[in-house]
């Protein structure tokens, strides 16, 4: 009796270890995750393929706007950069910089290099007309019995 329930306890414990290595083998690996950088665009090179981000440290509670932290990010031929809601390239970003200092500017990184860059205003959405126009006004009192 005790010889059956030791092949049982082996067997069982086989199984358990042949389960748990299929399982491993079907795990996809570790994607890299994106950091999101958002604050005031600061320097473009394009000789470089880099961009700058002066980004805002996080504020305590009642203190005044802590210092920035410079964010250098590398730009590659895949990189999407928008300006102002629009598609443009890395040497319309740097003359956007030099013409408008102080520009809002965020990106998407994976492994220090931009996936999308987005500086400026974004484009503003037009009102459309037709369904779900205007809305009527109720008027109290106009019922009749």
């Amino acid at each position: 009796m005790m010889r059956v329930i030791s092949v049982f306890v082996l067997v069982a414990v086989g199984c358990m270890l042949l389960v748990a290595d299929a399982g491993a083998a079907d795990k996809k690996p570790d994607r890299p995750k994106a950091t999101k950088v958002a604050g005031v665009l600061k320097a473009v090179d394009v000789d470089a393929k880099s961009v700058t981000i002066a980004v805002p440290e996080k504020k305590e509670k009642g203190k005044k706007q802590a210092a920035t932290n410079d964010v250098k990010v590398t730009v590659d031929d895949k990189t999407k950069i928008k300006l102002d809601g629009k598609e443009a390239t890395l040497t319309e970003l740097a003359a956007a910089l030099k013409e408008k200092p102080g520009l809002k500017a965020g990106a998407v990184v994976v492994n220090d290099v931009a996936k999308m860059i987005m500086a400026g205003e974004p484009p503003k959405h037009e009102k459309k007309e037709g369904a779900g126009g205007e809305k009527k006004k109720k008027r109290g009192g106009d019922s009749q019995i």
